[in-house]
Order: C-alpha cells, then sequence, then structure tokens
C-alpha cells in the first residue's frame, strides 16, 4: 500500500517539479524583460 502511495506520489512530484522549473524561467524572463524596458 505505501509503496502505491510513494509511486503516485513520485508521478505526480516529476511533472510538478517540471512545471515549477518552467515557471520559474518565465517568471526570470519577464524579470529580465522589465528591466531592460
Amino acid at each position: 500500500l505505501f509503496a502505491v502511495i510513494h509511486l503516485e506520489s513520485v508521478c505526480l512530484l516529476v511533472p510538478l517539479g517540471q512545471i515549477y522549473k518552467i515557471m520559474q524561467t518565465i517568471y526570470e524572463s519577464v524579470l529580465s524583460e522589465n528591466n531592460d524596458g
């Protein structure tokens, strides 16, 4: 039971981590654009 929960949590955390990296990249690009303007 715990193994199944662990696998599901990993499957959820991996996409969340990728989304977080993408959002962080977009956020930094927006900040750099605002600083240039």
